[in-house]
């Protein structure tokens, strides 16, 4: 499990942090590879959406102000959901044009 989780930590680093690097990294995995890569990274990603969530609701209402948490919950389903289609449909295959790096930061964007 810490492996997971360090894995993921750094592939999202890379992604965002230094795109450079990935690209360097991935660049010349297959189609699958990323769809593989895509795949691994969802549930960490849902769960960092779903601890920001928990974490917003906690400190609205620790100011005073009112967090409808099965609303927010709901809509972050909605947008998992959402972000999971057009991941794979729309930024993987586009990704196909553009290097991994795009394939799978396309799919990661969609998918928040």
């Amino acid at each position: 499990m810490i492996a997971y989780l360090k894995r993921n930590l750094r592939i999202l680093h890379l992604i965002f942090f230094k795109p450079v690097t990935f690209k360097k990294r991935y660049e010349n995995i297959s189609r699958n590879d990323g769809l593989k890569l895509f795949a691994q990274l969802l549930p960490f990603i849902l769960l960092l959406s779903l601890a920001c969530t928990a974490l917003a609701g906690s400190v609205s209402q620790l100011g005073g102000l009112e967090f409808d948490w099965s609303s927010a919950f709901i809509e972050l389903a909605k947008g998992a959901a959402i972000g999971l289609v057009f991941g794979v449909a729309v930024g993987v295959p586009i990704g196909v044009e553009f290097t991994v790096a795009g394939r799978v930061a396309g799919g990661i964007v969609f998918a928040l």
